[in-house]
């Protein structure tokens, strides 16, 4: 199987973890999140981390093993480095469906997001956060540390629904 390597920034609480997740060729980030193998559905493998916790200090490692049920939200560090083969301009190899994107700000515990998440015409953005997946793609993002008053755009991110403390839709 080949793979390509995704540059991300994990953040969870107190820490934020910057590295790489290799993923299958043509694969989005998010559903590589949402449907891991069984045997490794509990934890995402980073490689080439540095740690930054929150008290400013940093490490470096080589691997770490990261419980999905404690990440925050995921971005991507090259912008459209986790879409997948459905980005691509001509016809698709499976069933297409149209999405219609909806401007969403998401509270998270210590980050405020405002981006687009996607649902159909017949589904809200209510509807994402009672599927069986656990991570929501967003794209054009700005995010807010609300503890630092600190703001950055991404092109993607991916959100841990179980972390949202609430979301409206709108600007």
């Amino acid at each position: 199987m080949n793979v390509q390597s995704v540059a991300v920034a994990v953040y969870m609480e107190g820490r934020t973890l910057i590295g790489t997740v290799s993923i299958p060729e043509g694969s989005r980030l998010s559903d590589f999140l949402n449907d891991r193998p069984k045997t490794q559905a509990e934890f995402l493998t980073l490689t080439d981390v540095t740690i930054k916790i929150i008290d400013g200090t940093k490490e470096t490692l080589k691997t770490v093993y990261i419980n999905k049920k404690s990440i925050q939200m995921i971005t991507t560090l090259e912008g459209d480095s986790a879409r997948g083969i459905g980005a691509k301009d001509g016809p698709k190899q499976y069933p297409f469906i149209q999405k219609l994107p909806v401007r969403t700000t998401i509270h998270l515990p210590g980050y405020e997001l405002s981006g687009y998440l996607y649902c159909t015409q017949t589904r809200g953005i209510a509807d994402l956060f009672t599927q069986e997946q656990t991570f929501i793609p967003c794209t054009d993002a700005m995010i807010c540390d609300v503890n630092e008053d600190i703001r950055w755009k991404t092109d993607f991110a991916t959100i841990n629904k179980n972390h949202v403390s609430c979301f409206e839709e709108g600007e």
